[in-house]
């Protein structure tokens, strides 16, 4: 009767892991799907930002060309993640097979974080020199 009730305790313990394990794979589907839809959000913002940005002011010298180009340069590599292929440093311009990659969307999500930091600072430099700041 042991070895009995010992199998069926293993049985139902067997039972959980795999539940939890559906549950895990749910979450990290979750994760992935958030992570996509903040990095869109954050390429889309960053879009406007220069389109409201280019419609209020005339174009510059070549720190607004180096602004653009880093921007044109992250939304590039986004659309070529979306069109299935990889932009990390792994497995970069092979086709993704099998769902997202991570190293993929982390290095977009700091190349769109960066772009906003770098973006704040252009923005007060470009403010401080037309009220003739140093």
């Amino acid at each position: 009767m042991e070895k009995k009730a010992l199998f069926h305790r293993l049985e139902a313990m067997e039972a959980k892991l795999g539940e939890l394990y559906e549950a895990l794979g749910e979450l990290k589907r979750d994760l992935q799907a958030l992570v996509e839809s903040e990095l869109r959000l954050a390429l889309e913002n960053e879009r406007l930002r220069r389109s409201l940005a280019g419609s209020d002011r005339a174009p510059a010298g070549s720190g607004a060309a180096t602004e653009v180009g880093v921007g044109e340069g992250v939304e590039n590599l986004a659309r070529l993640y979306y069109e299935g292929f990889h932009v990390c440093h792994h497995a970069f311009g092979t086709l993704r097979a099998g769902g997202d990659c991570l190293f993929c969307l982390d290095l977009l999500h700091k190349a769109t974080r960066k772009g906003r930091e770098e973006g704040g600072d252009a923005e007060s430099r470009r403010t401080s020199s037309v009220r003739g700041a140093p």
